[in-house]
């Protein structure tokens, strides 16, 4: 059987992740969104759609802006300037753009 020794008053490493947010939820208004270009065939687009959605409504939580309150993160596929990709917007029931279907 391992045991394990106690340590005490050793300082909290600075995390990693700090100050390294890929996706900008944390800077956006109610009707706000942005565009990932994808470059990876259909599994890395379910990954990357996922990778978004799940930053965004952590985001959200964290923000205090919670779902039975209205707010609800949106991912499209879609094609700008020749471009396929994905674009996330940060949603209020009632406010901001609602995304068309093309």
């Amino acid at each position: 059987m391992t045991t394990y020794g106690i340590d005490r008053d050793v300082p909290l490493a600075k995390s990693q992740n700090e100050g390294s947010r890929v996706y900008p939820w944390f800077d956006m208004e109610v009707g706000d969104s942005f565009f990932v270009p994808l470059d990876t065939g259909l599994t890395g687009q379910k990954n990357l759609r996922a990778s978004i959605y799940n930053a965004g409504r952590n985001a959200l939580m964290v923000r205090g802006m919670l779902q039975k309150d209205g707010y609800r993160v949106v991912v499209r596929k879609m094609v700008e300037n020749g471009v396929v990709g994905l674009r996330a917007w940060l949603l209020k029931k009632g406010e901001g753009p609602t995304p068309t279907l093309s």
